[in-house]
C-alpha cells in the first residue's frame, strides 16, 4: 500500500526509488551523504526523493510519514527474505 507506486515506478521506469528511499533514510535523510553512496548527485538524490514524496503522498517533513515509509521498507525486506 505505502511503498506499491515506488515499487511499480521502479519497474516500469527502470528507476531506484526504493533504493534512493532506503539509502536516504538510513543516512538520516543527508542527500549528500546518499549521492555518496549511491554514487549519484546530490541533485539526483534530491530529484528522486521529490519524486518518491510525489508519488508517495508522503512528506519527508513529516515525522510520521518517514516513520510510515521505514516500516513499509522493513515490511518488504521482511516479505523478501521469506520468499
Amino acid at each position: 500500500r505505502v511503498l506499491g507506486p515506488l515499487i511499480e515506478y521502479d519497474r516500469d521506469q527502470g528507476t531506484e526509488l526504493v533504493r534512493t528511499l532506503q539509502v536516504y533514510l538510513e543516512c538520516d535523510r543527508s542527500p549528500s551523504r546518499t549521492g555518496e553512496l549511491l554514487f549519484i548527485h546530490t541533485q539526483t538524490v534530491n530529484y528522486r526523493i521529490a519524486r518518491i514524496q510525489e508519488l508517495t503522498g508522503r512528506s519527508m517533513r513529516s515525522t510520521g510519514d518517514v516513520s510510515e515509509l521505514w516500516f513499509a521498507l522493513r515490511a518488504l525486506a521482511l516479505s523478501q527474505s521469506a520468499q
